[in-house]
């Protein structure tokens, strides 16, 4: 069975201007690893990390090339290995299912594909909701897990969470998750986004245009803060004016694409306080596809309390222009491409 998918060889001068539609054959060794399905990729959502984790000096080593680019996908199981033994907490995998995930490593095959082989461990049974209709499917990979895995660690009910970047993709969905967890949440947004942050549940909103963080919260300190813009090689060097004494600053938007952003990381990561490093506790998520994160996702999902918000969808053979549309910083929510119809529900 032959599919599409596109590919780059190339990041010079980016990855987006090397962007092809080629064609591949699925009898080959990825499609016959252990433990792995093939999936039908239905629809694939797009993230800021699918170019800028190639273009990055160092990661791009470890990307084997021709590489697809994107990590998220919806799609249905159409075969699984006879080697497969289902561990005794697994979910029960058949053909046919619909499930959503996203690919664990750089050096996986990308979602930009129509046939996909996946490890049974980075997917997880699509929550069938009103709210989660397929198309938006994919929507709930990196996105919604990097938004899980940078709050639930640190959440407390009736604490506070700044959330930089309310309506982009990560953010959107990180308001939702907050709240859902008992957290008082203050994003920063623009005019623009701020009825589409109040609609997702936002407590309070800060207009960056206007005002600075350190302005907006000088009387006062929040317990998290949640960067997921990654722009500002200062703001952790600040949080000590607006972030508790024991609050933590969780970063999700890495800052790789120039030495500065690249010294600010490994100053907030290593610098110890002795030497003037900055007194407030500071992570970066590496996003890790868990079957019970993603379990979590869904339960939230299924009760109403989580929704893919999307800002646009293009088809398969837009690829090009609908990651020029997210490099623009335009997208309120998700970036989505359709590549297949589900056939039932």
């Amino acid at each position: 069975m032959a599919g599409k998918a596109w590919t780059y060889s190339s990041i010079k001068p980016s990855v987006l201007s090397n962007l092809e539609l080629t064609s591949y054959d699925d009898q080959d060794d990825s499609f016959t690893k252990p433990e792995h399905v093939l999936v039908k990729v239905l629809n694939a959502s797009l993230n800021p990390g699918d170019l800028k984790f190639p273009e990055t000096p160092i990661l791009t080593h470890f990307i084997r090339k021709p590489a697809t680019p994107s990590f998220d996908f919806c799609g249905s199981i159409v075969s699984i290995p006879t080697s497969y033994t289902k561990s005794p907490d697994a979910w029960n995998l058949h053909v046919g299912q619909l499930v959503f995930g996203m690919q664990r490593a750089i050096r996986s095959p990308g979602s930009l594909k129509t046939l996909l082989s996946v490890h049974v461990d980075t997917i997880y049974p699509l929550p069938l909701v009103e709210n989660i209709p397929v198309e938006h499917g994919s929507g709930l990979g990196v996105a919604a897990l990097t938004a899980y895995q940078a709050i639930k660690p640190y959440a407390q009910a009736g604490s506070s969470v700044l959330i930089t970047g309310g309506s982009g993709g990560v953010g959107t969905f990180a308001i939702q998750i907050a709240k859902a967890l008992d957290m008082h949440v203050i994003v920063t947004c623009s005019a623009k986004g701020a009825k589409l942050c109040q609609d997702l549940g936002a407590d309070e909103l800060i207009d960056y245009t206007k005002t600075t963080i350190s302005e907006a919260l000088s009387e006062r300190k929040v317990d998290l803060l949640v960067d997921c813009v990654g722009n500002d090689c200062t703001l952790h060097q600040q949080s000590e004016q607006f972030l508790s004494k024991d609050g933590h600053f969780v970063l999700v938007a890495i800052m790789a694409e120039n030495l500065t952003g690249i010294l600010s990381m490994l100053d907030s990561a290593f610098r110890p306080t002795w030497l003037g490093g900055v007194r407030r506790k500071w992570k970066l998520i590496f996003t890790t596809s868990a079957t019970t994160d993603f379990a979590n996702i869904a339960d939230l999902a299924t009760a109403g309390k989580l929704r893919v918000v999307v800002d646009k969808v293009f088809d398969f053979g837009d690829v090009p222009a609908a990651y020029k549309y997210l490099k623009s910083g335009r997208a309120k929510g998700k970036v989505l491409v359709h590549i297949a119809y589900a056939e039932s529900r």
